[in-house]
This record gives C-alpha cells, structure tokens and sequence, in this order.
C-alpha cells in the first residue's frame, strides 16, 4: 500500500500485490535494470484521459485516481464523461473529447517521466550496492583533483 497524496482527511492510495511487483522486478534485474522508480501505469496518463492499451483502457480519471477497463465494459465507461482520448473513440461514449492520437507506450512514457509518484519503498526501495558507492565516491575524488589542477596553477608561484 502507497500513499499517493493527502489532503487534510482524505487520502489516495495505491495498492500493488506485492508478488507481481517482485515479478516485475525480477524480470528487470535479469536484463541488469535495476529501477529506482515504479508507477501505477494510468498515473503517467495526462489527467482527465484514456487510452486503449492491449484490449484494455487505461483511465485516469482525476490527479490521483485512475483504473483499467476491458473493452466489454466500455458501457460502464460512459460515467466519466469530459475524458480525453488519445486512441480512436469508442462508438458510445460520446462525452469523450477525441484528443490526438498517440502511441500508448509513448505516452505512458512522457508521462512517468513528469509523475513522481513512487511504489519502489519499504522492502522495495532503491538500494545501491557499496561497489557502485565506491566507485562513485572514487570518481568524485578524481573529479575534483582534476578540477583542482587547473585552479592552482604551479607554474605561478
């Protein structure tokens, strides 16, 4: 469970089975990814949109709420009218607005790049190993010695 914003009382949360995000994560450390930032796929959606993903919508319906619809549900769709589609509209849902036409990868892209929510914490939070700290840390050192070399000229003195 993740927080995903609070205002006074009220609170938006995510809830992610925990089996399918270490799955996620497995796949993406045996091509030697290693994440440091996981997202609900319909919060990189533009608010107030939707988009037809592998027989699916991807619905974000407000800053902080979102949900996957299959096609045989699109009846059930037509109760959050003033969306933006950004695949060719349904026949039926009419209270759509039809926006450009994008590819879904693209567009989740774009936008889990300007969304910061995070599920990666607890038992899933980003962790660098040491040898990448000491390797980081060794080449800040060396960095800054070869910046130092040309603040302090020995040839002036």
């Amino acid at each position: 469970m993740t927080l995903l914003h609070q205002e006074g009382d009220s609170h938006w949360l995510a809830a992610v089975e925990k089996s399918v995000l270490r799955q996620g994560l497995a796949r993406l450390n045996a091509w030697g990814l290693q994440p440091c930032r996981a997202l609900p796929d319909v919060l990189a959606l533009p608010c107030a949109s939707a988009i037809e993903l592998d027989d699916e919508w991807l619905v974000r319906s407000g800053e902080h709420e979102g949900f996957t619809a299959a096609a045989d549900e699109l009846p059930l769709l037509q109760l959050y009218p003033d969306l933006t589609c950004h695949s060719p509209q349904p026949s039926g849902l009419d209270a759509w607005h039809q926006g450009p036409l994008q590819a879904p990868l693209a567009l989740l892209a774009q936008g889990a790049a300007e969304n910061r929510c995070n599920l990666l914490h607890a038992e899933f939070a980003f962790r660098s190993s040491g040898a990448i700290g000491k390797l980081q840390r060794l080449t800040l050192a060396l960095a800054v010695g070869y910046l130092l070399s040309f603040v302090a000229d020995p040839s002036s003195q």
